[in-house]
Parts: C-alpha cells; sequence; structure tokens
C-alpha cells in the first residue's frame, strides 16, 4: 500500500443507493459485472457496519477492475492502495484482475479488509508518521468478522463450533490475537478461524461494543506491526470495560462466547445422518411388562387391562420380555398394555424431529405422523400399505440424496483450485508421513514391514 502526496489524474467519486451517497465506486467495462460488484459491495458494506455496530462510513472505495473471467491469470488478483485525494480525505482503492480462478470468496475478503482500513484510518488524513505505522488489519478481527457475519446469515449453525468444543483443540485468546502462519495446514487454520469467530462474536456481546471496536480500530495504527497479539489484548483491555476485572476476564468472556455458538437452537436443522439416525430411534415402540418390586412378572395385571386369554403366546412372550419393535409392527403390539401410550411417545418423537430434521424428510415423516394418528384412532385400514411405502419412499430418499453427496463430493474434487485446498491437504499428509514412525519388534510387525520391503 502506498500514501502519494498528489492524487492521481482520476479521483473523482461518484455513484449513489437510493439516492443516498455510495462509498463504493466501481469501475469496469464489462456493464453487467460493474452493476453486481457494486451492488454486492455495498451490500456487504452495510452488513458489516450492521455487525459491528457502525454507523457510518468514512472513505470512499474504488474498486477497478481488469479482464474477463475467461483470462489465465498467473500473478496476484487483488491489490490495495491507499491514496490522499484532493479533499483532503484518504481513497481506498482495490485493484482487481479477473481470471478463470477469480472467486466471490477472494473479493469479500478483500472488502472486509477495506471496511476494517476504512475504520483504521478515520482522522488519520493530516498525521505525517502514518507511512511507518501498522496499516494492517487485525487479522484475528477480519477473518472472525468475516465468519461471523456468514454464522448468522445462515442460520446460526453449531456444527463447527461444537465439534471444536468436543475436540478440545480450540485456542486461547492469546494465540488466537497472535495470529497463524500463512503456510499452517488447514485444520490449524480452521480452529483459528472458528475460535476468531467466537472472540469477535464475545466482544460484540460486551457492553458498549460498537464505540469500543470503533475506538480499538483507529488506535490500531499506533500499534506497531511486530507487537503481535499482546498490544492488541491491551488495546481492547482499553476500550471494554468490562475485560479489566482480572487477566483472564478476556478468556472467561471468550469461552461462553464459544459455548453459546456450539449449543444447538431449536431452528437448526440436522444433517441427513444424524436424521436417519433419530428417525429409526424415533419410530420404535417399546412396551415394559408389568413387574412386582421384586422385578418379579405379575400375570394378574393384565386382567383388568386386556382380557387374558390363557396359552396366549403374544401375551406371553410380553410377560417374559416386554416388547421392542417399530410403529409398523402394530399388529405385534396392538392390545398389550400400554400399546396407545407408546405409539403417543413415538408420535411425540416424530413431532418433535419434524421441527429440526433435514427439510426434505419433512415430508415423509408427515406420512409416519398421519399412520400414527391412524392407529391411536383405531382406523387401522390401509395403515399398514402406507407404512410400507413410507418405508420404500425413505430408501428412495436416501439412496437420491447418497447420490447427491457423491456428486457434491466429486465437483468439489474436481474444481477445488489446486494452490490452496489441494495444497493445504498435501502439506498435512506430508507433515504426516515425516512423524517417527514406531518400530515394533514383535514377530507380526517383522513380518509385514519385511514384506513391506519387498514389494517396494
Amino acid at each position: 500500500m502506498t500514501l502519494p502526496a498528489t492524487p492521481p489524474a482520476s479521483t473523482s467519486l461518484t455513484g449513489s443507493v437510493d439516492g443516498r451517497e455510495s462509498q463504493f465506486t466501481v469501475e469496469c467495462e464489462d456493464r453487467i459485472t460493474r452493476g453486481a460488484t457494486s451492488s454486492f459491495a455495498e451490500g456487504l458494506g452495510q452488513d458489516f457496519r450492521k455487525l459491528m455496530g457502525l454507523e457510518n462510513w468514512n472513505h470512499h472505495i474504488r474498486i477497478k477492475m481488469q479482464g474477463s473471467l475467461s483470462d489465465v491469470l498467473a500473478g496476484p488478483e487483488t491489490a490495495r492502495q491507499i491514496i490522499l485525494g484532493p479533499d483532503g480525505k484518504f481513497v481506498l482503492y482495490l485493484h482487481v484482475r479477473l481470471s478463470e480462478r477469480f472467486r466471490k470468496e477472494t473479493l469479500t475478503r478483500e472488502l472486509y479488509r477495506l471496511l476494517i482500513l476504512d475504520q483504521m484510518l478515520h482522522g488519520r488524513e493530516s498525521d505525517p508518521g502514518l507511512d511507518g505505522r501498522r496499516l494492517t488489519e487485525p487479522s484475528w478481527l477480519l477473518e472472525g468478522a468475516q465468519e461471523l457475519g456468514r454464522f448468522r446469515s445462515q442460520g446460526r449453525p453449531s456444527a463447527v463450533f461444537g465439534g471444536l468444543i468436543k475436540s478440545r483443540q480450540f485456542l486461547t485468546t492469546d494465540k488466537v490475537l497472535a495470529g497463524v502462519p500463512d503456510d499452517c495446514d488447514s485444520i490449524t487454520r480452521a480452529v483459528w478461524v472458528a475460535s476468531s469467530t467466537a472472540l469477535v462474536a464475545a466482544l460484540l456481546a460486551q457492553p458498549e461494543a460498537a464505540s469500543g471496536f470503533r475506538d480499538f480500530l483507529r488506535e490500531c495504527p499506533d500499534v506497531p506491526a511486530s507487537s503481535g497479539g499482546t498490544a492488541d489484548a491491551a488495546l481492547l483491555r482499553r476500550h471494554f470495560p468490562a475485560l479489566r476485572g482480572s487477566q483472564d476476564s478476556l478468556d472467561k468472556w471468550w469461552a461462553l462466547e464459544l459455548a453459546t455458538m456450539g449449543e444447538r437452537h431449536l431452528m437448526e436443522f440436522i444433517s441427513v445422518p444424524e436424521t436417519e439416525a433419530a428417525l429409526d430411534e424415533a419410530l420404535k415402540i417399546r412396551l415394559e411388562p408389568p413387574r412386582d418390586e421384586e422385578g418379579k412378572s405379575k400375570e394378574g395385571a393384565l386382567s383388568w387391562l386386556k382380557k387374558w386369554v390363557p396359552g396366549n403366546k403374544k401375551q406371553e412372550q410380553f410377560l417374559e420380555k416386554g416388547f421392542d419393535g417399530q410403529l409398523r409392527d402394530f399388529e405385534a403390539y396392538a392390545g398389550l398394555p400400554g400399546d396407545d401410550d407408546a405409539v403417543k411417545a413415538c408420535q411425540s418423537r416424530l413431532t418433535n424431529l419434524r421441527h429440526s430434521c433435514f427439510p426434505v424428510y419433512r415430508i415423509l415423516i408427515d406420512r409416519y405422523l398421519n399412520a400414527a394418528t391412524n392407529l391411536l384412532e383405531g382406523k387401522w385400514q390401509g395403515v399398514a400399505d402406507d407404512l410400507a411405502a413410507a418405508d420404500r419412499e425413505r430408501v428412495q430418499l436416501r439412496d437420491i440424496l447418497r447420490q447427491v453427496e457423491d456428486r457434491m463430493n466429486f465437483e468439489e474434487a474436481t474444481r477445488a483450485p489446486v494452490d490452496e485446498e489441494f495444497q493445504d491437504y498435501d502439506k498435512a499428509v506430508q507433515r504426516l508421513n515425516n512423524l517417527p514412525k514406531i518400530q515394533r519388534k514383535d514377530r507380526i510387525s517383522t513380518y509385514l514391514d519385511a514384506v513391506e520391503r519387498e514389494m517396494k
């Protein structure tokens, strides 16, 4: 980034949205790309300010796009530049080279970066020492704000954060603020991004969070670039009073927010495998035989509930083992003590599952609910056929979803940029291969080692 004393020849700022002055101006030969980028940038800017509790933007951002999506590009796709405009205010430039490997995520990341810099540079136009100060945004804030915005727009999915808590691989706040190396593996980076997201969410939950973040960002340029996360932690305690209670106040708030984000809420749907497992459990019918205080079967207990028929194998088996089956086995459990209550419990589980299941399963669950209702109302005719049809639809649905997953995996594998996902995977494999091997001396291991050497 540069800070020239004089602006370039063309620094005029134009553009408006709904009659209001727009923060973003897009220059691109293709008018469709120009319009789409302008709309996307304005929406992103509004979402960022809403997320951070900020009311206004400070500097114009100009996006200059060159090339087309069919170009082949070997160099960097984006570059940033800070210029002092003729009105004495900074103008933030983003130069974009379009190519066949350009992704929306790249543009999103760079715009978030400039939106943070927009707050950092407030009132710095006359600062003579700005050239030697920190002009890079805090990396944890860049990643955390992006992921938090995505987290909230997607309905607050808890899978990533819940998995992080279960694995206990989350980082301390000191390590989050310090950041991770650019060449770290994908797993380490994913853990750091999730931890950064929880940290940003915890700070936004503090009293006066908007003013705290605003003042924090405005002081960031005064922090030497080499200070790492120590200076960020000191600035956060200065501008967020609730963190001054003790040395580990920030850790406590962050851990609480991480646990909250990892909890599954009522409106969050579960995955296909989880839905299948929950549906298996919901359709189960379990009946316990009446027993006395010593745990022995009480044959007399049946007499007042159902007519006892001597020699009835179904009743005798029930007294001995109880009943454990599925909703579709109603002919086997009908007439046993507690059959209506068991079906009602099954109906209740299906109703609860319908709210949280993978969405395409809801129609299927309605089929099972209708069958359960008919059983409770004594309308047995056709129920067996309805349940059999629902079971067949479930098998077909499971096969279709498996094919969809296979197709998505294929697309991910064939379209993933070689310089990103594949390299992360390759680094992780190399790191595992470089780990010291455990040499076993037992006979089987010795034999297998000999076979391996021979095959090589």
